[in-house]
């Protein structure tokens, strides 16, 4: 995830844990709640293609799950805060809670 030198500070500051080379996979249903957590994989570096870069690839083996209530899928550097109040994007607290 691209991030400015200031908001890795602020994020750090926040007590934010910041994991290298991870995708989430899946969100994991709870029994009484949307989301009980998530499941990941981590990646390493493959070598690297005609243009220079090392796309990642996942390791085998390195699946684990991270516990939490509520996930928030944030792409990119825009907000539509009014949206989430509204309840107007989908799926909002778990888009593969179905899995």
């Amino acid at each position: 995830m691209p991030a400015n030198e200031i908001e890795i500070v602020e994020a750090e500051h926040e007590g934010v844990k910041m994991d290298f080379l991870v995708v989430p996979c899946a969100c994991c249903a709870g029994r009484t709640a949307a989301v009980a957590g998530v499941e990941c994989i981590r990646m390493e570096l493959g070598e690297p293609d005609q243009s220079g870069r090392r796309s990642p690839r996942p390791i085998r083996g390195s699946e684990f799950a991270i516990d939490c209530e509520f996930v928030l899928a944030a792409i990119g550097q825009g907000t539509r805060v009014q949206e989430l109040l509204d309840g107007r994007v989908p799926k909002l607290s778990c888009p593969l809670a179905s899995r």
